[in-house]
């Protein structure tokens, strides 16, 4: 799972810019520093999906073939198995809860390391 936490880390330093942050983080706030980039990618993701965008218009979005990528595309991936729904309140609920979902997986496999 470190391995995982590196490569997450180093994936999403370079889509936020702040590949040094990573780097001086101790293990624990680097961890959860990851998480919470991993929400809020979720979030984006989701209320792309929620706003009508194509998948593949994300999927085009992520750039390398190493882990956090993949990652990414995986994220993308089981955003679009949620349904589109039609109320605000409804697709407000599907952000929240699939940001929470990412980000209490995210946390879970990385303090289980």
């Amino acid at each position: 799972m470190k391995a995982f936490a590196v490569a997450l880390g180093i994936g999403f330093g370079a889509l936020a810019g702040t590949g040094a942050v990573w780097a001086q983080a101790s293990g624990a706030q680097r961890d959860l520093e990851i998480c919470k980039m991993l929400e809020r990618y979720a979030t984006l993701t989701m209320s792309s999906r929620q706003n009508g965008v194509a998948m593949s218009v994300l999927i085009d979005r992520i750039r390398g073939s190493d882990v956090a990528a993949k990652i990414l595309r995986v994220l993308v991936a089981e955003a679009y198995d949620v349904p589109l729904y039609s109320t605000g309140a409804a697709q407000e609920r599907a952000v929240a809860e699939y940001a929470n979902k990412a980000f209490s997986g995210c946390y879970r496999d990385l303090v289980n390391k």
